[in-house]
């Protein structure tokens, strides 16, 4: 079965996006992760690009590593330019570098700073199958989250809440 959801992140980052990847296919979310998914003999950059167009959901694991790779800024430039729905997962309170921010600024995003991270998939799991419907209905790209835009400093207080494009929380 094809790959749904494809998980961006730092090889810094692996084990975060190692247990997102192990908790979305345990209720049957396929996800494509490097280097899992790279087929033998293929590049890197051939594999990342055949992962992403195999996919309709890009999960970035978000952190200071992610923010300074390379290879991550692409996949996420890829992800919009293709119509995915990108998904922000942040584990550390870090702001998005100047590339990243001019896709990410207006994207909200889950905000998994704080732990255990066990207690963030299931939200994740959440917006992953609503990102998925919706990318269902519409060719254009949708960006799905909760916590606080990017560009903000200050998080929604309520339990359950979530966060348009506009910023506005509605319970």
């Amino acid at each position: 079965m094809p790959s749904m959801v494809f998980i961006s992140h730092s090889s810094k980052d692996r084990p975060t996006a190692d247990a997102i990847c192990a908790h979305l296919e345990s209720i049957g979310v396929n996800c494509w992760i490097a280097p899992r998914d790279i087929e033998p003999g293929a590049t890197w950059t051939r594999g990342i690009m055949q992962g992403l167009e195999a996919c309709r959901v890009l999960i970035l694991v978000f952190s200071e590593h992610a923010n300074n790779s390379d290879h991550v800024q692409r996949e996420v430039a890829k992800a919009f330019s293709s119509g995915l729905a990108v998904i922000p997962f942040r584990i550390e309170h870090v702001l998005p570098n100047q590339s990243l921010a001019y896709f990410l600024d207006t994207v909200q995003w889950l905000d998994a700073g704080a732990p255990p991270l066990p207690q963030h998939l299931s939200t994740l799991t959440e917006r992953v199958k609503k990102a998925a419907r919706q990318r269902d209905r519409s060719p254009a790209a949708k960006t799905i989250g909760t916590g606080e835009n990017f560009s903000s400093s200050i998080a929604c207080n309520r339990k359950r809440c979530f966060w348009t494009r506009g910023g506005y929380c509605l319970p």
